[in-house]
């Protein structure tokens, strides 16, 4: 059943994929984007591109001795990290990652040691090798995990409140707490202004399958000011009831089109009420 269920997964379209799979095709578009003109660069590398030619002659020394599947990345390892690597070691092959930067200096390029990897890859195994295996493992990753409780970051589309949109600011609880707010005053070209920021707390929970809530977790509490740390246990449970009560239905998180129990974190505000 584990095979079937894979196979069919196998065969969904790219369009598909594109719609769907919002993380597996980033790391497809990452090593299929320009790959002509990159495998050519790295065959003529200017003198004066030294962050390249290093790429390239670390990429020489690894390959004397393991060919590896290269993911390229600023931050964070694939969700699937753990079955791409068995998939790939049925090749021979070992899974690294080449770390990038978002600052990129002029006349050097990231990403050779990748491209030179990705370039052995394709002479050996043929052109849409690396496409495959991504997608034989984040359908593995998909049946390991079918019932596990996944992070929000982690899925192709995050948990969502169903009657609006909750954006980086979470959302405001209304207490009838004597919480204060911190008001900070400056001068601007002749211009006084202020900010007031309330305490919050920021709170993970879990969205099962069906879209329902449970299991709340306290990750963090800004008090902003010290006179509100006593209220702290107070706002906590006025928090999760606000969760419970108004925020309790949610449209489920997908990985490749899937519902999964996921794990979400919102940050909530406190106000006193007037």
């Amino acid at each position: 059943m584990r095979v079937f269920f894979g196979l069919i997964l196998l065969t969904i379209s790219f369009t598909t994929f594109a719609q769907s799979y919002d993380i597996m095709i980033g790391e497809i578009r990452s090593d299929t984007t320009n790959i002509i003109e990159r495998f050519k660069y790295i065959e003529h590398v200017p003198a004066n591109d030294t962050l390249c030619t290093s790429g390239i002659r670390k990429a020489e020394r690894q390959a004397k001795d393991t060919l590896c599947f290269v993911i390229w990345t600023v931050w964070r390892p694939l969700r699937y990290e753990n079955e791409l690597k068995e998939v790939v070691k049925r090749y021979g092959l070992k899974l690294d990652y080449e770390f990038g930067d978002d600052f990129v200096f002029q006349n050097q390029t990231q990403g050779c040691y990748k491209d030179y990897m990705d370039k052995k890859l394709t002479e050996r195994f043929g052109k849409n090798f690396k496409i495959t295996q991504h997608v034989k493992a984040d359908s593995l990753f998909l049946i390991n995990h079918l019932n596990d409780t996944i992070c929000s970051w982690d899925c192709d589309k995050e948990p969502k409140f169903a009657s609006k949109r909750i954006g980086p600011d979470g959302i405001d609880v209304e207490v009838k707490l004597p919480v204060k707010e911190q008001r900070n005053e400056w001068t601007s070209n002749g211009r006084k202004l202020f900010a007031v920021y309330r305490p919050f707390m920021d709170i993970q929970f879990t969205v099962d399958k069906q879209g329902n809530v449970a299991t709340f977790e306290q990750l963090y509490f800004n008090s902003q000011r010290d006179e509100n740390i006593v209220f702290k246990d107070q706002l906590w449970m006025l928090a999760k009831k606000e969760i419970e009560t108004k925020y309790s239905k949610w449209t489920p998180a997908t990985i490749r089109g899937v519902n999964v129990n996921s794990s979400h974190v919102i940050r909530v505000q406190f106000k006193t009420t007037r």
